[in-house]
């Protein structure tokens, strides 16, 4: 009996050294073999920065990636977190690689040619705006319409040769103006005379047939100096005596509306030849007024 309680005290020790052992092994694994999951696989993040760029922006350079390591025992060291090196914000210029607009370096006379731009563009709307109506017109005002077409017709087939032959691009420059003027009044007389039953002249007349005649035989400054100096200053002094006769003696309000429309651009371009004129050695000016 002593015996068989001797045997089941030993066996109970063994049992409890065994279960003890057990639990020492598994507490042991937990601590070594558990840390996988938070050692050295545990990844840094990685930041790619990226620059803003614009035409010469640069982008910004890759972050690196740091792998955490395994601790020996215990949890494991958390990977490091990469950051990446924020792009450059540098601006890029921008810019297309032009030069300066031609308007805004190029002189006309002694204008610049954002501002003889402008002159041009304010005359138009004051032509445009002007709304015909059907009152008749006088015998005397009917032959101061006549003169303004006529005059107008002139420097507008002038002007056309001049913007296909002038060597200059300052002349061109002013024939394209004129050309855009005398497009533009054209339109309007022709709507003022066929609201009042008038009718003007379709095509040029001799004296401007044989002047493009003449300057189509001409090339080169030669061809500059006279366009310059024949519908530059000569047709823009006539333009401009038609012009004050229609202030002072016209009538019909439309004429007078013509008059105070366009006038202003009609002196405005007569300036600007006799100082182009002046730069291509010149006089500048006829005398004429």
């Amino acid at each position: 009996m002593i015996n068989q309680e001797r045997t089941m005290k030993k066996k109970s020790i063994t049992l409890g050294l065994l279960l003890a052992l057990f639990a020492s092994g598994l507490s042991f694994a937990q601590q070594t073999g558990g840390t996988t999951n938070t050692g050295g696989t545990n990844t840094g993040t990685s930041t790619t920065g990226s620059g803003t760029t614009g035409s010469t922006g640069t982008s910004g350079s890759t972050g690196s990636t740091e792998t955490g390591t395994s601790g020996s025992a215990g949890t494991g060291t958390t990977g490091a977190t990469g950051s990446g090196t924020t792009g450059s914000t540098r601006m890029g210029s921008g810019s297309t690689g032009m030069g300066p607009r031609e308007s805004g370096s190029m002189m006309v006379g002694k204008e610049s040619m954002e501002k003889f731009d402008r002159l041009n563009k304010k005359g138009a709307e004051a032509v445009a705006a002007i709304r015909p109506t059907s009152a008749k017109l006088s015998s005397a005002d009917q032959a101061l319409m006549l003169e303004v077409a006529k005059g107008g017709m002139m420097q507008l087939e002038v002007s056309r040769a001049a913007v296909q032959k002038a060597t200059s691009p300052e002349v061109r420059q002013l024939a394209q103006a004129e050309v855009e003027e005398q497009t533009g009044l054209s339109a309007k007389l022709k709507e003022i005379a066929d609201a009042k039953g008038v009718t003007l002249p379709t095509t040029p007349d001799a004296d401007t047939q044989a002047m493009v005649t003449r300057m189509q035989g001409m090339s080169g400054t030669e061809f500059d100096k006279m366009y310059v100096s024949e519908s530059g200053v000569k047709g823009h002094e006539k333009l401009d005596a038609v012009m004050s006769n229609v202030k002072k003696n016209a009538s019909d309000s439309n004429l007078k509306e013509v008059e105070k429309a366009a006038h202003p651009l009609v002196k405005t371009h007569l300036k600007v030849a006799q100082e182009v004129m002046t730069k291509m050695g010149g006089s500048g000016s006829t005398g004429m007024r």
